[in-house]
């Protein structure tokens, strides 16, 4: 028999394509198995009860195994000066307004009354009220008409609880204990009463919603942004602005106006001395505008546009989208860009996030059998390494240019674009480009590129709408929505393993060595009764250090970033206090060792160092310093992003009295 290639190239041909349809059919069918196994978990009763209770449990295990927050562990220490009479600006240096510290008296006199470890306590405090706002949030909402479609009320009921007490960004390195709890703990059950029918709600529910309201205001007013985004939704809804004069407005106005009569009466120093601390503090305060709209907003942009036709008939996404929105004008309102508040960002929108993928999947707005495998590969492949692929994914707008290109030979067939047209927008990028990506426009360089990048993929969208399928995202637009899935569970998973996906977060976790190596030192070298300094431009010099070691700060602030651009010049009477009473306390003999902590995250045009040799430049500083302390130790921390490289994250030097 005579061989003939072409005969067996056409058999293996065929018999692959058979193999690749059965099994292209086989995972296909898995899939839609394992999608009917997830929809009837989420429509069943008891999932939001048990899917919260796995939440919490992970959170308070994950919580057990590592060291108490830096800021957490400073809120109970001055809650206790509070209650030892103890005067803001005097006694202790703090911009929180005080209901953040009267509420963490709560734990601080319930560990004192039981005889029982106060920091212990003020973190079951902290649980208990995240279940209590979970708890309240869905009794709230089972009087909703969502209650009738369990599988919404189970998303939103699950997606509040991860947002509370799986944080992205600072679950690693602990941080429940400060005001953004208290804010959250109030902001479901909020949120909740504004998904509740008009019909439905009750005089007491306008109270409480008054209430609740007022207490965003007196946590922070920029946390009354909240308050302020849903009242306007209301009076564009009704179009009439005389809304705004109801019960529930009327009870804001008279908790606020009581609570200002408080400050003034409880706590007149803090009034007096505010305008000390925003002279002392805030004209050092750093903006971290590129990096909130890159990691922040820009994939929630991106996933709004791409999906906002689909998904406009879902009354409830607009209703859960007014959190994003104010938790977005709040990050850009603060410009301090600490992972503390961006956390808020993550968790109001988590509930956006997940209703949005479940209706495009409900509503088969996916093209599963076309793109059921890039699919999968973008959300489980950056799993194995977030930090690098997603660092490339937020570059991407950074090349829409290629997209432009790319998007033009795919549609050109249906156009008719001259040459000119081409080299004359070709020409625009590279002048634009050109233009924006130096140094001082690297910002306005990325959200100019991220706005044309997101125009490109929701033109590309509607072109695939127009001459292919009407009701039906693109590949491109699936990838995109799924990419930005896969950046929020690798942040989810990040805080919940300690994984290194972002550095900020990442060299704060906990435990660690230098924190370790601290408090050894402390406990090590230093008498019970004998007082530690720790001079850092962070409160992660001295937090929770400190804590641990039994120590309690006999200074009045926490940090000393003011010092740094302040320390030679001519100093504002907040300044001045603030180096007076650090002197002081270097000459007691009570005190024992000086931290140091040479930590580089402020930007100064006159010097870029932050270690002793800095603050020598008072000469009464270091005529002190020198002739009460003398060199000890050093104590490093590193990363180890590779197998052969170290990077010094954290570096302190230790001094001890002669």
């Amino acid at each position: 028999m005579q061989f003939n290639a072409l005969e067996l190239q056409k058999f293996i041909e065929e018999k692959r394509l058979i193999f690749g349809k059965k099994l292209e059919g086989f995972l296909l069918k898995k899939l839609a198995n394992f999608s009917d196994f997830f929809a009837k978990i989420f429509a069943t009763k008891s999932t939001a009860f048990f899917g919260s209770i796995i939440i919490i449990a992970t959170s308070i295990l994950t919580q057990s195994s590592r060291d108490l927050g830096h800021d957490s562990a400073t809120y109970p220490e001055i809650a206790q000066k509070i209650l030892d009479g103890g005067k803001y600006f005097y006694d202790f240096i703090e911009s929180n307004l005080p209901l953040n510290f009267v509420l963490t008296m709560i734990p601080v006199l319930l560990a004192k009354f039981f005889e029982f470890n106060v920091f212990a306590t003020a973190e079951i405090f902290w649980n208990l009220l995240g279940i209590l706002s979970i708890y309240f949030s869905s009794i709230i909402l089972t009087r909703s008409d969502l209650a009738r479609d369990r599988t919404i009320f189970n998303l939103l009921i699950l997606s509040f609880t991860a947002g509370f007490f799986w944080r992205v960004f600072t679950l690693q390195f602990n941080e429940f204990g400060t005001k953004t709890t208290y804010l959250l703990a109030i902001l479901f059950p909020y949120i909740s009463y504004h998904l509740l029918e008009e019909k439905n709600l009750k005089k007491i529910d306008q109270i409480l919603i008054g209430f609740l309201a007022a207490l965003l205001f007196c946590l922070k007013p920029h946390y009354g942004i909240f308050a302020i985004v849903f009242e306007c939704a209301k009076i564009i809804k009704k179009r009439n602005f005389l809304s705004v004069f109801c019960l529930r407005n009327y009870v804001s106005l008279v908790v606020l106006i009581g609570y200002v009569v408080a400050l003034f009466y409880f706590f007149p120093d803090y009034i007096d001395g505010l305008s000390k601390l925003m002279a002392t503090y805030y004209g050092n305060a750093h903006n971290l505008l590129f990096s909130m709209f890159n990691r922040d907003l820009f994939p929630i942009l991106l996933l709004i546009f791409l999906c906002k036709n689909f998904l406009a008939a879902e009354k409830i996404l607009s209703q859960i989208f007014l959190p994003v929105i104010a938790s977005a004008l709040l990050i850009l309102l603060e410009l301090i860009g600490g992972l503390d508040q961006r956390f808020i960002f993550y968790s109001t929108s988590l509930p956006f996030v997940v209703l949005v993928i479940f209706f495009l999947i409900k509503n088969q707005f996916i093209n599963w059998r076309r793109d059921w495998w890039v699919l999968l590969l973008i959300l489980f492949l950056p799993q194995f390494d977030p930090q690098k692929i997603f660092f490339v994914a937020l570059s991407l707008p950074y090349f829409w240019g290629i997209f432009a290109f790319l998007l033009w030979q795919k549609w050109r067939k249906f156009f008719m674009i001259s040459w000119a047209s081409k080299i004359y927008f070709t020409g625009f990028f590279f002048l634009i480009g050109a233009a924006l990506r130096t140094k001082e426009f690297f910002e306005i360089s990325f959200i100019f590129s991220s706005a044309i990048l997101i125009s490109l993929l929701s033109w590309n969208q509607k072109m695939h709408e127009k001459f292919f399928a009407k009701k039906e995202l693109s590949r491109l637009s699936s990838s995109a929505i799924f990419l930005v899935l896969s950046y929020w569970i690798s942040l989810n998973l990040a805080a919940i393993f300690n994984l290194q996906f972002y550095e900020d977060s990442y060299k704060f976790k906990s435990p660690n060595h230098f924190t370790s190596e601290v408090i050894k030192s402390i406990k090590h070298y230093s008498n019970k009764d004998e007082s530690i300094i720790s001079i850092s431009s962070g409160i992660p010099g001295i937090y929770p250090m400190i804590t641990y070691a039994g120590k309690k700060n006999e200074l009045p602030f926490l940090q000393y970033a003011v010092l740094f651009n302040q320390i030679n010049e001519d100093k504002n009477s907040g300044s001045e206090y603030v180096i007076s009473r650090l002197k002081e306390e270097l000459k007691s003999p009570k005190n024992k060792l000086v931290f140091v902590e040479i930590w580089h995250h402020i930007d100064d045009e006159k010097c870029s160092i932050e270690f002793l040799e800095y603050y020598f430049r008072d000469a009464e500083f270091k005529k002190i310093f020198l002739e009460n302390y003398v060199f000890l130790t050093r104590i490093t921390n590193a990363l180890k992003p590779s197998p052969d490289l170290n990077i010094i994250n954290r570096d302190a030097e230790v001094y001890i009295r002669k």
